[in-house]
């Protein structure tokens, strides 16, 4: 997994963008997840297939980017910029202060020819 040194400590959960290249929702939501100081993990689902359709699984949506906080899925762009402030900080101290969970997002679905190398974890830059 590609790691960003610059990044601001280290989260207790995770943060996972499920994206497509050349997606401008998924640019802003990861332009803001930056400016929040906040690392991610980035999954490209037109690279990653299996996850992509275990998204659609989870979410009933489509469409990129989805973004969930540990297991607690926000929804698209939109909805992530749009969460009340207190909202947001509560989804903050949950990825800092909670570990990952079992049935967190997957970044690699169980026997697909995927693997951990191909997704990145995105930071401050």
């Amino acid at each position: 997994m590609e790691t960003d040194s610059e990044s601001s400590g280290r989260l207790t959960g995770r943060v996972t963008v499920y994206t497509i290249v050349g997606c401008t929702h998924c640019l802003r939501a990861k332009s803001r997840l930056k400016d929040l100081g906040l690392p991610f993990c980035e999954v490209d689902v037109n690279e990653h297939s299996a996850v992509g359709q275990k998204i659609r699984e989870l979410t009933g949506r489509s469409s990129v980017p989805q973004i969930f906080f540990n297991n607690i899925h926000v929804g698209g762009n939109d909805d992530f910029q749009k969460l009340p402030a207190e909202e947001l900080q509560r989804l903050i101290n949950i990825v800092k202060e909670e570990p990952l969970l079992l049935d967190a997002p997957p970044l690699q679905v169980e026997g697909s020819k995927e693997h951990d190398g191909d997704h990145k974890e995105g930071g401050l830059y």
